[in-house]
């Protein structure tokens, strides 16, 4: 049995013989449900002693399930956690999709995009997306701080050119694309 993040913040999901499953905190003990339960119906349930050492755990399956296995569900749990990772570190320089572009290319997660199990359209994009939302920089407290994020941040990089400051301590931000530049020089 694996443990990995869930799709929600403070959720973690269970895998274990490449079905999904979720705790439920309802009665007593560790008990497990499978994640398509109202989807499919299904009525497998999972029970454990703890939660500690969940591969060499004696795991007591009741029920069977009435839908086909994930053979690729771990990959997919690795792929979601490194593209977030990936997204993380690279909102202030890449768009989403060239994110999504670069993890289709790696190796390990070829076979995923062979077998038509990952999707930017229908499932990536909104994730990908909203983390870059919660990426963008904050409010700057003055106009030197501004100067910083403004040079960082990849949707100004290509027109802003700097700050100049007067000789009276004024401070102006320059905003001009290198093409336009050209025939004053």
């Amino acid at each position: 049995m694996f443990r990995i993040p869930g799709k929600q913040n403070n959720r973690v999901r269970y895998i274990h013989d490449m079905y999904t499953y979720y705790q439920d905190r309802r009665g007593e003990g560790l008990t497990f449900r499978c994640a398509t339960r109202y989807r499919t119906n299904c009525s497998e349930v999972i029970y454990l002693q703890n939660l500690h050492n969940l591969q060499e755990q004696q795991i007591t399956v009741t029920g069977k399930h009435n839908h086909p296995e994930d053979p690729s569900l771990l990959l997919k749990a690795q792929f979601d956690i490194t593209i977030k990772e990936r997204v993380r570190e690279r909102a202030a320089v890449n768009e989403p999709k060239q994110v999504f572009d670069y993890m289709c290319r790696l190796d390990q997660f070829r076979l995923l995009f062979e077998n038509g199990d990952v999707d930017y359209h229908h499932h990536y994009k909104h994730i990908i997306l909203n983390i870059f939302k919660r990426t963008l920089p904050g409010n700057p407290n003055n106009l030197e701080e501004l100067n910083e994020m403004l040079q960082e941040y990849r949707i100004t990089r290509d027109f802003y050119n700097g700050m100049a400051r007067a000789t009276d301590d004024s401070v102006c931000l320059v905003f001009i694309h290198d093409d336009m530049l050209e025939p004053l020089s």
